[in-house]
C-alpha cells in the first residue's frame, strides 16, 4: 500500500518536490518532483524515512543520505498507483 505525503514547500523551504509516497512493504520511496520526475528510492527502512520526514533541509537528506546510499531511479511521470 503507498502511503503519500504533501509536504508545504514554503514552510519546509523546499524548491523541487512537495509530495513524497512510501510503499511500506516493499520499502520504496517516491519524490514526486515539481518538474514532474519521479525520484525512486529502493529498500528505504522506515527508520530513514522518519529522519527525512523531520529533516529541516529534506533537499540536503536527499542528496546526503538517499542518493548515495539507496539504489535510484529517475523517471519521468512515473505511475505510483
Amino acid at each position: 500500500m503507498l502511503l503519500t505525503t504533501t509536504f508545504n514547500r514554503q514552510l519546509w523551504k523546499i524548491d523541487s518536490f512537495e509530495t513524497v509516497s512510501y510503499d511500506k512493504e516493499s520499502k520504496d520511496l517516491f519524490i514526486h518532483c515539481l518538474d514532474q520526475t519521479v525520484l525512486q528510492f529502493y529498500s528505504v527502512p522506515e527508520n530513514v524515512l522518519f529522519q527525512f520526514i523531520i529533516d529541516t533541509d529534506k533537499e540536503s537528506f536527499i542528496q546526503q543520505i538517499l542518493i548515495p546510499n539507496y539504489l535510484i531511479e529517475r523517471n519521468e511521470k512515473l505511475r505510483t498507483n
